[in-house]
């Protein structure tokens, strides 16, 4: 797993316009800190030219090969779009499938007792992406701050309950999950 993949929503020129702004803004930060993982953003892929009127299974397919070899994602909540919840769904469950076999191979080493030592020395095949959510909602930094029962901001609470269930911060901002990028391949 090599790669950095991209969710977003892209139906409008906004969102083209921002999905092209953030993988600009990863690219230099990748350059900065010499990071080799090559970027996939769905918007930028051959298989989402709709001038070459690409039918639903190449969209798929494409974006699915690309997503399954990725390390690191980012994706924006912010519109619960529903091809973003499906390339979190598809990621967790993999990497859910790859820690269950490992689980599994430690599990029946031991049943065959296995001298602990070896057991530990038996590493995971494939780490899980590291996953950098973000809700680019301008409402969300002050939410906390509203008095009674009226807050103005809303989000999917199973994706979010999800998302930190499996360890992973929900950023303010693609910036803010940007910079935990930065800092996070810095410490490597």
């Amino acid at each position: 797993m090599n790669k950095i993949y991209m969710a977003g929503p892209l139906f409008n020129e906004a969102e083209v316009a921002q999905r092209i702004k953030e993988y600009e803004l990863l690219k230099e930060v990748n350059e900065e800190i010499n990071v080799g993982l090559e970027i996939f953003t769905p918007i930028l892929a051959p298989q989402n030219d709709k001038s070459k009127l690409p039918t639903s299974q190449d969209i798929f397919k494409g974006d699915e090969d690309e997503l399954m070899e990725s390390a690191v994602i980012f994706a924006d909540l912010s519109n619960e779009d529903a091809g973003v919840m499906m390339e979190l769904g598809m990621v967790l469950r993999r990497d859910r499938e790859i820690q269950e076999t490992y689980d599994n191979i430690v599990s029946q080493l031991k049943a065959l007792n296995v001298e602990q030592d070896i057991i530990d020395k038996v590493e995971v095949p494939v780490k899980g992406a590291k996953i950098y959510p973000y809700l680019s909602d301008i409402r969300i930094v002050t939410a906390g701050r509203y008095e009674g029962k009226y807050v103005p901001f809303g989000s999917n609470q199973f994706v979010i309950g999800g998302l930190e269930e499996y360890g992973f911060k929900v950023f303010y901002s693609y910036l803010h999950a940007l910079e935990a990028y930065k800092a996070d391949q810095l410490v490597k």
